[in-house]
């Protein structure tokens, strides 16, 4: 009698945290739906990173010192390194070097040369870009960095130089080539047209007059040049 006491006893209790739970349930408000809007999409860049930080350029100042790759983390095994790979430079603290900082990776290819008649000398050297590092620990004269991208495979004795501020333009909204083309080929039927109207109304001999006049200038341009040539 007494275990059948304690039965319905524990089974009241259960019954009661039981309604003491749906009334907790009931009296909390309702989550209030939220409806999420697609925000406005961003604007596509012309030319992505590849495009900007791998193309090279031609460097008119003669190279300097400058920080070197010198060793890497598996340079026993491997002669080339790309992204995630660990390289050891021969600058630290005493050249400036500070944690965290980014270089550009370049790799001088030769002097520039016989791309026009008309100049002599020195013109710069063309400098291929590699990629890009990060340095995450500095000593007195060395650092280690981390290759963070790259558009060729890095090697030892590649040079380091800032990263250059490039940025591409936006894409226009109707992004359309075709369109500008013929917009400009408009313009330039419009201008036309408008030449030969003006001509008429000064005068049959105005377009002729204005036919000497370019030929004299031609002429005189020509023997300008002669005259440098010589």
């Amino acid at each position: 009698m007494a275990r059948f006491g304690y039965l319905r006893a524990a089974l009241f209790s259960f019954v009661c945290l039981l309604a003491l739970a749906f009334t907790a349930n009931a009296q909390s408000p309702a989550p209030t739906p939220q409806v999420l809007m697609p925000g406005p999409e961003q604007p596509l860049r012309v030319a992505g990173k590849s495009s900007l930080y791998c193309a090279g350029y031609i460097r008119y100042q003669r190279l300097s010192h400058m920080p070197e790759i010198v060793g890497a983390e598996e340079e026993q095994e491997q002669r080339t390194y790309a992204d995630g790979d660990i390289v050891y430079l021969n600058a630290g603290s005493q050249q400036g070097i500070k944690e965290g900082q980014n270089f550009q990776i370049i790799r001088p290819r030769g002097d520039v040369k016989g791309v026009h008649k008309q100049k002599r000398g020195f013109l710069g050297t063309y400098i291929q870009e590699i990629g890009q590092l990060q340095v995450f620990k500095v000593h007195e004269n060395t650092s280690a960095a981390q290759i963070t991208f790259t558009c060729d495979t890095a090697l030892l004795g590649d040079l380091l130089a800032p990263v250059p501020a490039r940025e591409s333009p936006l894409q226009r909204a109707d992004g359309n080539l075709d369109g500008a083309r013929q917009r400009q080929e408009h313009h330039g039927e419009v201008a036309g047209a408008d030449q030969e109207g003006l001509d008429r109304a000064r005068g049959p001999g105005t377009a002729r007059l204005r036919g000497i006049g370019i030929h004299a200038r031609q002429r005189r341009r020509a023997r300008r040049g002669q005259g440098l040539a010589a």
